[in-house]
């Protein structure tokens, strides 16, 4: 089952902001008039940001509901890579002295240090977040039940 909240969920909210007013039948023949025109400025560079990737997560759910593994791995030939960069790790530094073995030992160290940073970011995604959010409600509970305990009827 597929629940979307919302009938425009893939909708441009800056294009409908910045429609002028609706003119009716014979409201074409003035154009586009009224409006705001930075709202409308917006909307181009949000649509290109966000509204294909709406779209292709929405096409790809409907693919995944079909149980059809061809539309989904053409799907994924559309997509980009994925923004997460590791910038902050080494840089693969090749000397004119270095031979082959050692090109690849540190090759494989870069490897096995992004794996260990996507590790790291699986684990804190899977069990940190979670245990964070439980935490937080056992703290507000505790903090209601005392607030609750210090009640006087006067």
């Amino acid at each position: 089952m597929l629940v979307i909240s919302a009938a425009q969920f893939l909708t441009n909210p800056f294009a409908r902001a910045g429609a002028g007013p609706d003119m009716g039948q014979f409201g074409m023949q003035f154009g586009d008039v009224g409006g705001d025109e930075q709202l409308k400025q917006l909307a181009f560079p949000y649509a290109q940001a966000m509204l294909t990737h709406m779209i292709l997560s929405l096409k790809n759910t409907l693919d995944w509901m079909s149980g059809d593994t061809d539309l989904l791995a053409a799907s994924a030939k559309i997509l980009s890579e994925p923004t997460l960069n590791y910038q902050d790790r080494e840089k693969l530094d090749i000397k004119d002295d270095d031979t082959e073995e050692s090109i690849k030992k540190k090759i494989d160290d870069i490897k096995q240090s992004r794996k260990s940073i996507q590790a790291t970011i699986t684990w804190s995604l899977l069990v940190g977040v979670p245990l964070l959010f439980i935490l937080f409600g056992l703290a507000r509970w505790q903090w209601r039940m005392s607030k609750r305990a210090s009640i006087t009827l006067a």
